[in-house]
C-alpha cells in the first residue's frame, strides 16, 4: 500500500506542475481518477500476485488464516478493485463534465460515505463470517 501512496503523491506533484505551467486548474480534478486508477493497479496486482492485499493485511493480525478466511479476503480485494474501477469512472465523468460543485459532491462527499458504508457492512459481514465459521 506504501507504493500506491508514493504514486500517488508523485501524480500529485505533477498534476500540480501541470497546472501551474499550463494555468488549468481544472487539471487538479483529475486527482482522484488517478488515486483509483492507482489503487485498482495495486489492488488487482495482488490478485494476480502471491497473495491478495486484503489477505496480507489480515494476517499483519492473524499469522494463520483459515481456508474461508483467505477465499474471503480474496474476493474482498477482488470487490475493491471493482470499486475502484466504478469510483475511478466516476471521478473522471466529474472531471470531465468541468462543474467545481457536482465534482466536489461527489469526490469530497459521495465517495466517501461509500468506502464508509463499505467498511461498515464489510465489518459487519466479517463479524458474522468469524462467528458462523469459529462455531464449526
Amino acid at each position: 500500500m506504501a507504493v500506491a501512496g508514493r504514486y500517488s503523491l508523485a501524480c500529485a506533484c505533477l498534476l500540480c506542475v501541470f497546472t501551474l505551467v499550463f494555468r488549468k486548474l481544472e487539471l487538479m480534478f483529475y486527482y482522484p481518477v488517478i488515486v483509483n486508477a492507482i489503487l485498482f493497479i495495486v489492488f488487482t496486482a495482488s490478485i494476480l500476485g502471491k497473495r491478495p492485499i486484503i489477505t496480507v493485511l489480515a494476517m499483519l493480525k492473524e499469522k494463520e488464516l483459515p481456508p474461508f478466511a483467505i477465499s474471503y479476503t480474496r474476493r474482498l480485494t477482488i470487490f475493491w478493485a471493482v470499486f475502484f474501477v466504478i469510483n475511478g469512472l466516476i471521478a473522471l465523468y466529474t472531471a470531465i463534465i468541468n462543474d467545481l460543485k457536482v465534482w466536489t459532491l461527489y469526490n469530497g462527499f459521495i465517495s466517501y460515505i461509500l468506502i464508509g458504508i463499505i467498511f461498515t457492512a464489510e465489518f459487519i459481514l466479517r463479524v458474522f463470517l468469524k462467528k458462523k465459521y469459529d462455531n464449526k
